[in-house]
């Protein structure tokens, strides 16, 4: 599909706001995590997180506090921290 001019720039300026707001949010998770579990998820390979709430895998679904809580301490676990 070939976009207009008008149609790209939209669509990139749509993606650099949305990169921009997700770089902030992931921020507080990232620091919320070394604060309580003492690693970011990235740190320990919480790939139920990533897959779930980067869009690493395309589209994700999100998750809730207790699956994050439980990912993390999956993740510790398999680490063996």
């Amino acid at each position: 599909m070939e976009l207009t001019k008008r149609q790209l720039t939209a669509a990139l300026q749509k993606m650099a706001r949305l990169s921009s707001e997700f770089s902030k949010v992931q921020s507080l998770v990232v620091e919320h995590s070394i604060e309580v579990y003492g690693y970011a998820p990235h740190d320990i390979d919480n790939d139920e997180f990533i897959d779930a709430c980067t869009g690493s895998c395309g589209e994700s679904q999100g998750m809730t506090a207790d699956e994050f809580d439980k990912s993390m301490k999956d993740a510790l676990e398999l680490m063996g921290l």
